[in-house]
């Protein structure tokens, strides 16, 4: 307890109020500096974010409205709930298979790939196919694109 008023530079003797005068001004200060750095958040950070998304959520009066009246839809043939559950089933059923096959491929190729180590660095991956085999690969994934040009020659 004397390590206390000694560390404190208090004496049990004197009164106080000179200490804690000093130490309620050192608590102002650190409050003060503190309302200031959440003023500065406030003016720079949040205000402008606030107004941001004030813009964005506000509507545009100049955009035009549309009526339903302006929309045209095409007319479509109603089927029953058997044939749009069997076209359902059968889109199901083709993307199975596909998925199936491009599994396949998969498993092939990665049988055919080995981790060779490298000499001077780190390891890389080696596919063991011809040339031949990956042409075919290649010819048989038909919705992949194998050269760098769009259709309109870019």
């Amino acid at each position: 307890m004397i390590n206390f008023f000694e560390w404190n530079e208090i004496s049990p003797n004197d009164s106080m109020g000179p200490n804690m005068i000093s130490l309620e001004n050192r608590l102002k200060k650190r409050i003060n500096a503190l309302v200031a750095i959440i003023k500065n958040i406030e003016k720079n950070q949040t205000k402008p974010t606030n107004a941001m998304l004030e813009l964005l959520f506000q509507e545009n009066k100049n955009e035009t409205q549309f009526t339903d009246d302006k929309l045209m839809f095409e007319q479509h043939d109603l089927i029953s709930e058997n044939e749009e559950l069997e076209y359902y089933r059968n889109q199901y059923e083709d993307i199975r298979v596909q998925y199936h096959k491009v599994k396949n491929h998969l498993e092939n190729i990665l049988d055919k790939v080995s981790y060779v180590k490298g000499n001077f660095g780190s390891g890389y991956l080696k596919l063991q196919m011809s040339q031949q085999d990956f042409e075919n690969l290649k010819k048989s994934l038909n919705h992949v694109h194998h050269d760098n040009k769009t259709k309109d020659g870019r």
